[in-house]
């Protein structure tokens, strides 16, 4: 035994001094290696054996039990009963016991007592006492045992979904989880937290685990402009998933360390089993329409009665009516005539009363160009034809996406190797026209039982994909910005370019592009191919003392083409970019478990140490304008820059888990772990958090066992202590390329410049004195089950410190330097999570079962480093922004907003009269709301509570599931609503011309800044008058020529709405023809089903479909901003079993 162990100690050894002074590990020595290992794993020989036989039959209906996993206690050696309950297996000569087990049924160990051949009948586990889940680092645990809150989702129902981002896939399913998608986009990113928030800046997302292996679930950040990108959860095929446990609570994750302070979601994945050959097919189609969208006012014209009268004093007479071609400055804006009053001119004589002041285009070359229906003038024009004006329908433009998605998967072996091979492929083609993502992956999983003691296995995937995504948000060339703000008089589909490669669009060929334009001559395309895989070996030296090793790599390269085409409105002079990122973790853990009963406590303990590291790496060149259009390489810009990104991080940990338990009714977990990380400081990097759990079965209690009504019955607690260190390259001060941004420009000045070279010290000051951040969780638990599990219901209560949170903290000016990155925040959640599920019926043909799940973490800043009151989250606009603010919830709205009369709270309606004097302002003002000087806080992004119901009846081979997800609190930005209220493009503006009473009490700012109010003298007194009685109209005249009626003009406070859904997330109609097959021997299962997503939303929310976010999955959630609309799916699919 001495001499194995050592063995293992010098692999570990060599493991830490070779692959990890490596900056990254070549893949042909890791495939030469996977093969090798797994060709001598399946090769070597077996020990001597005897060959047993047998059956296994439920005693509910007496019929074989397929798939029931059989085991030679104290070894690797097992086997797997057929369709028919049969099974061979061979055993040790010196074997004694066999431990059967199966899902739903009481685990049994039989002795063998020399018998060759065993037969047995299996009871049902009603309560499901039996149930093993999979927690920290791939240890499994019965679920009774577990102190801490842990949820479990089977692969298959993350597969009927039918989502491309198995994220989304947990929506509404677990308590706890809140799972935000950004976009409708093809290929787009989802945000998921588990229990809220635990660090201001850094990361708030779970580590996610796959077969043992922490993997890199980053990308899919955005920014106020650009493109829909992917997080990496997304390369995943949900085909090759077999379940997936939620691990909620700080004592849940405490043995992943510093990675795992926000929660872990462990994926296991399909394995082989032994028996005959199994081959099964996946196949389905998936169509998309667009749901919610901005409503868009379709009854006055492109142009603008206020810019044209104010002109008329500098020009005379003017248009009010604007056309694309002429370059008129009111082209952009909907304030023109009624469309009613309007109708369409061919004549070449006609001439507009600005004519010669404005650059007016012949009428031919007008209705070749921009409209063949003529130009649009007033009815009553004396050369206006009488036609009627045509209406376009902006959101004609969206196209039905059509997904195929196809995986192949082949699994078997027998009682020494074991195999599960699948290859898939994913081709969606979005909403937005050339908007696709696709996806191929690759899996292998085997393993070898070498020798009775002695186990070895492979995981291996191989993934790629390859996304077309279209430009969005604040920017000259998101789909929904020049999209939204056309007028519905002009055409976007009668072409968007013409010969000399210049644009068409509403504006005149600049200012915002043409959507099509986006769609045709834009393109971000990336590429990526990516490895996940593990090694791993398990010796067991006695029936109580085991070994294991795992050493795991997860490895991505993708390649980046970004391209705008000469004459875009966000580039006009051309752009391209192009880079790779290269990204590289390996992650090797040694385990040694010891397991031994003593009378009635047994003693579970797990020594291990592990060593990580991460690596990443990325060149990048821009070229700023381009000679030949349509080409676009880097030789065709004469604006070359060069950069380069890189990061890389090391950590190392020892860690143990200690459980105790005395006899089913009482277990006691203790685990700790000290890590070091190369993030922090190299004399103060040493951390050690411990975590503590108790379980207490309270039906054990003698006379409360055996009761009928109350048959299981826990409460649990844990305590535990997580950390989170500091994002790397934070300890030091350092320089980068020099050069000035304005945060407008796209082509800012910066080094490399004229030949040369510049570089600037960081405005950031590195700090040497960085703690990690830490996080003190607390969670107490009730689990009970009614009548045979008919009922069960699970209670959880949490509150979670989080201290010592990094943030950056404003420096003296005299320093040199901005800020400083330490440990100055404060962050508490509290909530609770309730999981019920009830099956009011439950017959041999039919079946109702009801879950409902309900969580409500509410995280809240209670202090900021000293002098400051709030930080920037992040996002990118200048108002509003996402804050932590002291004393308010995690990711508050801050912005400006409407003065308010500090008694009343009342807005305050501005009564200065003489401001509606055309020679001082104008109208706009005067009866019309009043700004605050000073922004703040106004609104929330997290919700109250959030509730999943899924409902599913089975009737014979028929199921009918419906999950019902409900979302209240929380608020968003509609950033767009308030940008179409600027420009008269909204639905809301049509109501121009009916003037009311704004709310509020009368008032101003005098000279000094104070709030006053006119008296009936005309004298200013403090405070707020009476209320207000001036009518006004909410015209253009307020919407953005003098007043504060929009966003681009006014506070963002009237644009924050309520976020609020109840939706139907999913609804599964689906049928297997198990019962019909009969003895087709040759087929195993066919099943076919339809699957709906988002078939209908209740929300107030009046933007698009409110599960959105422009940033993406950064922290900065809650933005609208002219994104991509949601989406409706139809999904027909296929599964056949061979």
């Amino acid at each position: 035994m001495s001499k194995r162990f050592i063995r293992f100690e010098l692999t570990n050894c060599l493991f830490n001094h070779f692959f990890f002074n490596l900056k990254f590990l070549p893949m042909k020595r890791f495939a030469t290696l996977l093969a090798l290992f797994v060709f001598v794993g399946f090769n070597l020989l077996q020990a001597q054996s005897v060959q047993i036989t047998g059956n296994v039959t439920s005693s509910e209906d007496g019929l074989g039990l397929p798939g029931v996993s059989i085991v030679v206690q104290g070894t690797t050696l097992g086997a797997v009963t057929n369709l028919d309950g049969d099974f061979t297996m061979n055993v040790p000569e010196d074997a004694n016991t066999l431990v059967f087990s199966f899902i739903g049924m009481k685990t049994r160990e039989i002795a063998i007592g020399g018998r060759t051949e065993i037969v047995i009948i299996m009871d049902p586990d009603a309560i499901g006492l039996d149930e093993v889940v999979v927690t920290a680092i791939g240890i499994t645990r019965e679920a009774k045992a577990l102190g801490y809150g842990v949820q479990k989702v089977d692969g298959d129902d993350i597969a009927r979904s039918n989502n491309a981002n198995m994220l989304n896939s947990l929506s509404g399913k677990v308590a706890g989880v809140r799972v935000t998608s950004s976009s409708g986009s093809a290929g787009g990113s989802s945000f998921i937290e588990i229990r809220g928030s635990s660090s201001i800046l850094g990361n708030n997302q779970p580590l996610f685990i796959v077969d043992g292996v922490p993997i890199d679930n980053g990308g899919g950040a955005g920014g106020v402009q650009g493109v829909a990108l992917s997080n990496r959860a997304i390369d995943l095929n949900p085909e090759d998933i077999e379940s997936m446990s939620v691990l909620k609570g700080g004592a849940a994750t405490a043995l992943y360390g510093l990675r795992a302070a926000n929660g872990a979601i462990i994926i296991t994945t399909k394995k082989g089993t032994a028996g005959r050959t199994s081959i099964n097919l996946h196949s389905s189609v998936t169509i998309e329409n667009i749901s919610q969208v901005p409503e868009l006012q379709e009854t006055f014209t492109q142009g603008s009665y206020a810019y044209a009268e104010w002109w008329e004093g500098f020009y005379g007479s003017q248009n009010p009516i604007a056309s694309p071609a002429d370059n008129v400055p009111w082209n952009t804006w909907q304030w023109g005539p009624k469309i009613s009053e309007l109708s369409y001119t061919t004549d070449p004589n006609w001439k507009a009363v600005d004519d010669g002041i404005h650059d007016y285009v012949p009428m031919d070359e007008y209705m070749q160009k921009w409209d063949e229906n003529g130009r649009i003038v007033f009815a009553n024009d004396l050369l206006a034809n009488g036609s009627r004006i045509n209406l376009y329908d902006p959101y004609a433009y969206f196209e039905t996406g059509v997904s195929f998605n196809n995986t192949l998967s082949m699994s078997g072996g027998n009682e020494t190797n074991t195999y599960y091979f699948s290859i898939g492929n994913s081709r969606i083609n979005g909403i937005v026209p050339n908007n696709k993502f696709n996806k191929t992956t690759v899996k292998l999983s085997a393993d070898s039982k070498l020798t009775s003691k002695f186990s070895t296995g492979v995981n291996f995937s191989y993934m790629y994909n390859v996304g077309d995504r279209m430009q969005q948000g604040s920017n000259a060339s998101g789909v929904m910005l020049g999209l939204l703000r056309t007028p519905a008089v002009f055409d976007n589909s009668a072409g968007y370019e013409f010969p000399d490669g210049t644009q068409r669009n509403y504006a005149g060929g600049g200012v915002y592009d043409n959507p099509n334009w986006v769609s045709n001559k834009i393109l971000y395309r990336d590429d990526l191919n990516r490895i996940i895989g593990d090694l791993h070996m398990d010796y067991i030296f006695t029936d109580w003392l085991k070994l294991k090793y795992r050493l795991g790599i997860d490895w991505y390269t993708r390649g980046v083409k970004d391209h705008f085409a000469i004459n875009s409105s966000e580039y006009p002079a051309g752009y391209v970019a192009t880079f790779r990122e290269y990204s590289r973790d390996l992650n090797s853990d040694l385990m040694l478990n010891f397991n031994e009963k003593y009378g009635d406590v047994r003693v579970n303990v797990t020594l291990g140490q592990n060593m990580y590291s991460s690596y990443w790496n990325r060149p990048l060149a821009i070229g700023n304008g381009l000679e030949i259009p349509g080409f676009y390489n880097m030789a065709n810009s004469a604006d070359v820059k060069g950069y380069e990104d890189n990061f890389q991080k090391r950590t190392a940990a020892i860690f143990a888990d200690i459980g105790i338990a005395y006899k089913s009714l009482l277990y006691f977990a203790l685990t700790g772990r000290n890590e070091w990380s190369t993030t922090m400081p190299q004399d103060a990097n040493s951390f050690f958090y411990p975590s503590a759990s108790l379980g207490f079965v309270f039906t054990e209690l003698p006379g409360i066992q055996g009761n009928m009504v109350l048959p299981f019955g826990k409460l649990r607690a844990s305590y535990a202590i997580v950390a989170n260190d500091a994002t790397a390259y934070a300890t030091e001060t350092y320089f980068g390329p020099g050069g000035s941004w304005d945060g407008w420009t796209n082509t800012p000045l910066a080094f490399p410049a004229l030949g040369y070279s510049g570089f600037a010290i960081s405005s950031f000051l590195g700090n040497s004195d960085l703690r990690p951040e830490k996080m003190t969780s607390l969670e107490v638990g009730l689990d009970l089950r009614f009548l045979n599990n008919r009922i069960s219901l699970d209670l959880a209560y949490y509150m979670n410190e989080n201290s010592d949170l990094l943030l950056f903290v404003p420096v003296a000016p005299s320093a040199g330097f901005n800020d400083r990155f330490t440990n100055a925040g404060t962050m508490t959640t509290k909530g609770m999570d309730i999981l019920l599920k009830i099956s009011p019926v439950v017959k041999s043909n039919f079946r109702w079962d009801l879950i409902v799940n309900f969580s409500n973490p509410n995280t809240h800043v209670t202090d900021l480093a000293p002098g400051v009151e709030n930080v920037d989250i992040g996002g990118g606009f200048v108002d509003p922004k996402i804050f932590a603010i002291q004393g308010e919830s995690y990711r508050s709205i801050y912005g400006l907003r409407y003065l308010r009369d500090p008694a009343s709270n009342q807005i305050i309606i501005n009564d200065r009269a003489e401001l509606d004097d055309p020679n001082v302002l104008g109208p706009g003002v005067y009866g019309y709301p009043v700004m605050d000087n000073d922004a703040g806080k106004i609104g929330e992004v997290q919700p109250s509570f959030n509730v999943g119901m899924t409902n599913t009846i089975t009737l014979k081979g028929l199921t009918l599931s419906a999950l019902l997800d409900v979302k209240r609190g929380g608020q968003m930005w509609n950033g767009t609503k308030g940008a179409l209220y600027y420009f008269g493009a909204h639905k809301d503006t049509e109501d121009r011309e009916r003037a009311y009473v704004h709310e509020g009490l009368l008032g101003h700012y005098d000279i000094d800044g104070n709030l006053v109010h006119y008296d009936a003298n005309g004298d200013e007194q403090p405070g707020a008058g009476a209320a207000n009685s001036v009518e006004r109209p909410d015209d253009e005249y307020y919407r953005w020529f003098n007043g504060i009626g929009s966003n681009f003009t006014g506070p963002s406070e009237p644009y924050v709405e309520d976020a609020d859904w109840v939706r139907l997330r999913e609804l599964t109609v689906a049928y297997n023809f198990a019962s019909l097959i009969g003895d087709v021997s040759w087929l195993q299962n066919l099943e076919i089903y339809f699957t709906g997503r988002n078939l209908w939303v209740s929300t107030p929310y009046t933007g698009i479909d409110p599960e959105t976010n422009l940033m993406g999955s950064r922290n900065a959630q809650g933005f609208d901003y002219f994104n991509m609309p949601g989406t409706k799916a139809y999904s027909f699919g296929l599964r056949v079993g061979f």
